[in-house]
């Protein structure tokens, strides 16, 4: 049997999209105006909304943006149904801090939150910053190495890890989560490497819109 259709709404941590340049419609990327969004998508009936995450805006560093995780669980504390679901950059976040944040966020929304594992592909936040940007492939290694410990840790278990990007040692997470095994991992992409990748760790694939026939050959 099918699953449910479900429907959600891009939080607008970017500001505006379609209509940037609309007089009616600013620019706004503050987190007034997505509490208000979020809020009013909860009461019309939406399940879901998706933050996407950048820490710089891709559109040029001169426009406002929400950080998506200060944001994600600001809108947990205020919201009562809807699902939260944030992106995350492995490149961004140790695997062990996240996780917790994770959970934390988890807890505050009594069980709605999920994230949206994003192997990076906003090339001047990572570079100009310093964290640096591998290529394609390597990413999604790192990216594999990374969820494992994360999904590990946000399932309340124990965790000794050794790999080529982390050495994680007998670590536990507490408080587990109260409401079920996990948050919900997301993950989209198209090429082999992320398509494999969501096979093995991700709960729910991503896809962009597209035709019905390209959906069917992923």
């Amino acid at each position: 049997m099918a699953p449910p259709l479900r429907f959600g709404v891009w939080g607008l941590t970017h500001g505006s999209w379609a209509s940037r340049h609309h007089p009616l419609d600013p620019p706004d990327a503050s987190w007034e105006r997505v509490r208000r969004q979020i809020l009013d998508a909860e009461a019309l009936g939406y399940d879901s909304t998706l933050l996407a995450q950048h820490i710089i805006h891709p559109s040029g560093d001169g426009q406002d943006l929400l950080e998506t995780w200060t944001g994600a669980a600001a809108l947990a504390a205020v919201t009562d149904r809807i699902e939260l679901i944030a992106a995350i950059k492995p490149l961004l976040f140790q695997p062990v801090v996240l996780a917790k944040m994770a959970l934390q966020i988890e807890n505050i929304s009594g069980g709605r939150f999920g994230i949206n594992l994003v192997n990076a592909w906003y090339r001047p936040e990572l570079e100009r910053s310093g964290i640096g940007f591998p290529e394609h492939d390597e990413r999604y290694a790192y990216g594999r190495e990374w969820i494992e410990i994360v999904e590990g840790l946000m399932a309340g278990r124990r965790v000794d890890f050794q790999g080529r990007h982390f050495s994680v040692s007998s670590y536990q997470l507490r408080p587990v989560d109260h409401y079920r095994s996990r948050p919900t991992i997301y993950l989209g992409g198209e090429s082999e490497p992320a398509r494999a990748l969501a096979a093995d760790a991700a709960d729910v694939y991503f896809m962009n819109g597209q035709p019905l026939e390209d959906i069917n050959a992923l």
